[in-house]
């Protein structure tokens, strides 16, 4: 039970014995958006994630698992983007474009053979494998809490 002292209207809380409540990630809506959209928005992005999840996923877990890209699955998606969308994204892409770093594929040429020569077989591509276990064990450990 907090101890609190009500002076001028104004609640001053003992911070040594209030009890902390520890605040619960949401990893469904990260950034709490759900919030935010109005009941069609709501809708329009639950059709999306449907869409998503039973037409497109499959097909991606496939490719990933082959280690290929599915390049219809980027026609098929990509005739469904709102223009001011993509107008947005290339922008952003040019922005980004002006400062990338021309040394950046050598490096990680040489990263990779050093990383498969220290029996990392994927070489580079095995970082994804390492973020994928982080993730898995952060929502692991924050579901038991």
């Amino acid at each position: 039970m907090e101890k609190s002292l009500n002076t001028n209207n104004k609640n001053i809380v003992d911070l040594k014995t209030a009890s902390a409540t520890k605040a619960q990630f949401n990893w469904e809506d990260p950034l709490l958006l759900d919030t935010l959209i109005s009941e069609e928005e709501n809708l329009i992005k639950s059709t999306a994630y449907d869409y998503a999840q039973s037409k497109l996923m499959p097909r991606v877990e496939d490719a990933f698992l082959d280690e290929k890209t599915d390049k219809e699955i980027f026609k098929e998606v990509y005739k469904t983007i709102n223009q001011g969308i993509l107008i947005d994204f290339k922008t952003s892409s040019d922005f980004w474009n002006t400062y990338k770093n021309p040394f950046e594929p050598i490096v990680k040429k040489g990263y990779n053979a050093y990383l498969k020569s220290n029996n990392q077989d994927k070489g580079i591509r095995s970082y994804n494998y390492v973020v994928d276990l982080l993730i898995n064990f952060f929502k692991i450990s924050n579901n038991k809490t």
